[in-house]
């Protein structure tokens, strides 16, 4: 079995497991969920070349 052990520097929240922890920060989640939204959409306006 490979190792898959990460250290801190490799961790982002594309990881399930840091992402999962953050998730269950009740204070954080809100905004953490409204800043990743607004990624998303911006990146989703510039593939289409609208403004968002």
């Amino acid at each position: 079995m490979p190792n898959t052990n990460k250290t801190i520097q490799q961790l982002n929240l594309e990881d399930d497991f840091l992402f999962a922890k953050v998730m269950n920060n009740q204070s954080a989640s809100p905004q953490i969920l409204s800043d990743l939204s607004s990624v998303f959409t911006k990146k989703v306006g510039d593939f289409f070349e609208i403004g968002v």
